[in-house]
C-alpha cells in the first residue's frame, strides 16, 4: 500500500491492470478499499481455492487477433504533442515550533494510510572533522541490527508496519521513519525514544564500530565502491572529509555522546511530516513524545568544509579486475561554488549537465547506448556541497570499447563549446522534463519531504521544487552555452577505470589521460 500510495509508477501499474484485466474505471480506488478492508479470515478464504490443495493447472488461451480500428492517433507521426505545461501546485503546509525549539512542517495528506517523517539535522553531516563520528552516531541512533537495543526497536517499528533509518551526507543528516497511520501515537513515541534514549554505551559504540569496519572490509572487493573512493581521493585529496574512508577505530563513547549533544538537538533540526492529520492533532503527540529531548549547552560550531587538495589533472586510476567482461568508468572534476543555489549560474550549470548526461536522452546516453550499443546506461550529475561543486559521470561499457567510450566522452565534452553547442530544443526539453519530474516528486511522501528539506537546507523556500521549472524556462540559450564551458575541458578531469587492465590498456595509449596508477581489486 505504501508503494502504490506514494509513487507515480505504482499508480500507473494499477491503471495498466485496470485497462487489461477489469472493466472498473475506478479500479485504483476499488483496490485500495479492498486492501483497507482485508482481514486475516478474508485473505484465508480468498486464497484457499488457489493455494489450498495440491496440484498444478495450466490454462492456455489463444492470443486474440489484433485488428485495426478507425480513429485514434497515428504513432508513425511520433509521440503526440504534450501541450502547454500546467503550473505545479505545491500542497498546503502547516508550520509550528515546539516548546523544545524544534521546527515542524506538516503536509496534510487526506486518505493516506501511512505517516512519513524526515528529521533533518543541518550541520550534522560529515563536513569538517565529523566524517567518522557523524556516520557512527547515526548508525547508533537508527541502526537495526548491531546491538540488542537496536533489534528491539526494529521489532517495535515492524509491529507498527513501519521502519526507520538514517542518511548522512556531507552537509546534513536525516532520521527517516514511517508507520501505519492507525499507529500514529505509538510511532511518534518510538521516534521520541530514539532521540531521548539513544544507546550510546561503550558496548553499543564498540558493536557499531565493528559492524562499520566489517562493511569497509567487504567494500575492498567491490569495484564500483573502490572506483568512487579513488575518484574522490583524486578530486579532494585522501585526507579530505569527502574522501577519507578510514575506519572509526579511535572513536569512543564519550566522543560520540559529546558529538550528539552538540549536533543532534532540536534547535538545529526541522521535522517534516506527511500524514492524514492536522497540526492541532499532531502537535500534542509530538510535545509529549519529545518533551525530554532538549538542547543542552552550546551547539557545536557550524563545520567548514576544507578546501580540496586533489591530484593534478588529467589523471587515470585503474582498479585491475582480471577476467572482467565490462569496464566501469567514473570521471569527475571540481567546479567553483555557485553564488546562490537558485541563481542563474547554478541553474545554467545544472541544465548544461542535463544536456551532456543528466537524463536518459542526454548526449552521452544517446551516443553510447542508442547509437553504438556499447552500454546499458551512462550518465552524469552535478552535486553541490559546502565547498566546491563536483561533476561526476559514470557507467559500464563493453570491455572491447572501453577506450572508445572514453574518447566519446571527451568528444562530447569538447562539443559543448565546439561544433555542437547546446540547442534551444534541448533547453526546452529539459525544462519540460523538470516540470514533469518535479510534479512526480509531489506524489510520493518520501520524495516530497526530501525535496522540502533539501530546499530549506540550501536557504530556499520549502516549495522550491515547483519553482525550479520556471527558472529553467527563463534561462536563455546564451546563458546555457556560457555555463557549458564548465564541463567542456577534458584536461581538468580525473578518470577511474575498473576492468581487466591487461585486456584494455592498449585502448588508452593515445588518449593522454596521464600516467595510469594501477591497483589490484581486493584487500
Amino acid at each position: 500500500m505504501v508503494g502504490l500510495q506514494g509513487s507515480t509508477s505504482g499508480k500507473a501499474f494499477l491503471l495498466a491492470r485496470a485497462a487489461g484485466q477489469t472493466a472498473d474505471p475506478n479500479y485504483a480506488e476499488t483496490y485500495f478499499r479492498q486492501l483497507r478492508e482485508a482481514t486475516p479470515d478474508r485473505v484465508r478464504k480468498a486464497v484457499a481455492p488457489v493455494y489450498g490443495g495440491p496440484g498444478y493447472r495450466l490454462i492456455a488461451r489463444p492470443k486474440p487477433q489484433l485488428r485495426a480500428v478507425s480513429g485514434g492517433y497515428d504513432l508513425t507521426r511520433g509521440p503526440p504533442p504534450m501541450g502547454p505545461m500546467a503550473p505545479i501546485v505545491f500542497p498546503a503546509v502547516e508550520r509550528v515550533q515546539l516548546f523544545n525549539g524544534l521546527q515542524v512542517l506538516l503536509v496534510p495528506r487526506p486518505g493516506s494510510m501511512t505517516d512519513v517523517v524526515r528529521l533533518r539535522f543541518d550541520d550534522a553531516g560529515f563536513a569538517g572533522p565529523s566524517r567518522q563520528v557523524a556516520s557512527l552516531a547515526f548508525d547508533l541512533l537508527a541502526g537495526t541490527q548491531a546491538t540488542p537495543d537496536q533489534r528491539v526497536r526494529a521489532e517495535r517499528a515492524e509491529r507498527l508496519n513501519g521502519r526507520f533509518g538514517a542518511v548522512v551526507e556531507s552537509d546534513h543528516a536525516d532520521l527517516t521513519m514511517n508507520w501505519s497511520a492507525a499507529e500514529r501515537a505509538r510511532g511518534i513515541a518510538l521516534l521520541g525514544d530514539l532521540l531521548t534514549k539513544p544507546d550510546l554505551t561503550p558496548e553499543a559504540v564498540a558493536a557499531v564500530r565493528q559492524a562499520r569496519t566489517a562493511k569497509l572490509r567487504e567494500a575492498q572487493s567491490n569495484g564500483n565502491v573502490l572506483a568512487e573512493r579513488a575518484l574522490y581521493a583524486a578530486l579532494y585529496g585522501e585526507e579530505h572529509p569527502l574522501a577519507d574512508v578510514r575506519p572509526a577505530g579511535g572513536i569512543d563513547a564519550g566522543q560520540v555522546r559529546e558529538w550528539v549533544r552538540g549536533h543532534v538537538r532540536p534547535d538545529r533540526a526541522t521535522l517534516y511530516v506527511a500524514a492524514d492529520t492536522t497540526m492541532a492533532t499532531l502537535r500534542p503527540l509530538l510535545e509529549k513524545a519529545l518533551a525530554g529531548w532538549t538542547a543542552i549547552g552550546p551547539a557545536a560550531p557550524t563545520p567548514e568544509m576544507p578546501p580540496a587538495r586533489g591530484a593534478p589533472t588529467p589523471s587515470l586510476t585503474v582498479t585491475d579486475q582480471p577476467g572482467a567482461s565490462q569496464t566501469y568508468i567514473m570521471a569527475g572534476r571540481l567546479l567553483p561554488r555557485a553564488e546562490r543555489p537558485d541563481g542563474i549560474d547554478a541553474t545554467a550549470a545544472w541544465a548544461a549537465n542535463e544536456v551532456y548526461g543528466g537524463n536518459p536522452t542526454a548526449r552521452i546516453g544517446s551516443n553510447l547506448r542508442v547509437d553504438k550499443g556499447w552500454t546499458y546506461g551512462v550518465g552524469s550529475g552535478l552535486y553541490a556541497t559546502r565547498g566546491e561543486r563536483h561533476w561526476i559521470l559514470a557507467g559500464t561499457v563493453e570491455r572491447d570499447h572501453s577506450g572508445d567510450a572514453v574518447a566519446e566522452f571527451i568528444k562530447e565534452m569538447r562539443g559543448l563549446t565546439g561544433d555542437r553547442p547546446p540547442e534551444q530544443a534541448e533547453l526546452d526539453r529539459i525544462a519540460s522534463a523538470a516540470a514533469n519530474q518535479n510534479a512526480a516528486r509531489l506524489e510520493g511522501d518520501s520524495d516530497l519531504l526530501a525535496a522540502m528539506a533539501d530546499a530549506q537546507s540550501d536557504g530556499l523556500p520549502h516549495d522550491d521544487v515547483v519553482r525550479q521549472p520556471a527558472r529553467l524556462r527563463a534561462l536563455t540559450l546564451e546563458q546555457l552555452r556560457g555555463a557549458s564551458a564548465l564541463l567542456a575541458d577534458p584536461d581538468k578531469v580525473h578518470w577511474v577505470l575498473v576492468g581487466d587492465w591487461q585486456r584494455i590498456r592498449d585502448q588508452f595509449a593515445g588518449l593522454k589521460l596521464g600516467t595510469p596508477v594501477v591497483v589490484p581489486l581486493g584487500p
